[in-house]
């Protein structure tokens, strides 16, 4: 960064501090305009909800196999799919104290709700349960994904 002044002079305090408070400011006013694309959402939410075809599979060789593959392959598309999200927004994700908490609240119901799927899964035999958990996940995605982060305009 180059100073306005051919002397070299250094800036004072205040300056440095309002210089850092407009970049910081700018920072922020980009973040806030950065709207993902609908691919990214539907991508997500297509990806939950095909989820549960694995938990299909039959208890064989076979089919644990399949299922480690598609697992592989299911994790490596949500994970290009993020990363081309993130790529293309030229983000470094830096969450505020208030976002924090709220990814923490979402990981604490959905590790909730997919527990409870699986004990009913798994110890009353309610195969439709992990089914569901994924469908209301995923509309979950799609519903906060394209309207949850909409602000009235100023």
């Amino acid at each position: 960064m180059e100073t306005e002044e051919p002397s070299g002079r250094r800036p004072t305090p205040e300056e440095a501090r309002a210089a850092l408070q407009a970049a910081q400011s700018a920072q922020t006013d980009a973040a806030a305009a950065l709207r993902p694309p609908w691919w990214y959402f539907a991508s997500l939410a297509a990806l939950v909800a095909v989820s549960p075809l694995a938990t299909q599979l039959p208890s064989t060789v076979a089919g644990i196999t399949a299922f480690i593959v598609f697992m592989l392959l299911w994790l490596t598309a949500f994970g290009m799919t993020l990363r081309l999200f993130i790529s293309r927004a030229g983000l470094v994700p830096r969450f505020s104290r208030e976002q924090t908490r709220r990814v923490w609240l979402c990981m604490i119901a959905v590790g909730a709700l997919g527990t409870a799927a699986a004990v009913l899964k798994l110890g009353f035999d309610q195969n439709w349960a992990m089914i569901a958990f994924a469908e209301i996940l995923a509309v979950a995605i799609l519903v906060i994904g394209l309207f949850g982060g909409r602000r009235a305009s100023a």
